[in-house]
């Protein structure tokens, strides 16, 4: 059983939003969003830039899509650094050659 929305950490947003109009319905589809800060910064905007609410909702969500589909995983992250950086390095050892002790404040 879910907990009650109130109870939802923040890190469940995509967990939050669903649409509410069934199949068949002649209502246009309807996101909720259960969070007061994403709420009251979509009616903010909205007031601002003196446009609906969705379409902020749908140009914040375009915008994002947008940013991070260009992402890489991480695990394509590592297979290109392997492949471009194939020389292995001893992070240790460069540590230790760059290591210099420190003098002191002089009094």
């Amino acid at each position: 059983m879910e907990p009650p929305s109130h109870q939802l950490p923040s890190s469940h947003l995509c967990d939050t939003l669903e649409t509410l109009c069934q199949p068949g319905d002649d209502m246009q589809p309807q996101l909720s969003v259960r969070s007061a800060k994403a709420r009251e910064i979509a009616h903010r905007l909205a007031r601002r830039e003196q446009r609906t609410i969705a379409s902020i909702v749908e140009r914040a969500l375009e915008d994002y899509e947008a940013r991070h589909e260009k992402r890489e995983s991480a695990a394509e992250f590592l297979s290109r650094l392997r492949r471009e950086c194939s020389e292995d390095i001893d992070l240790d050892e460069v540590i230790r050659a760059n290591k210099k002790p420190h003098s002191g404040i002089d009094l």
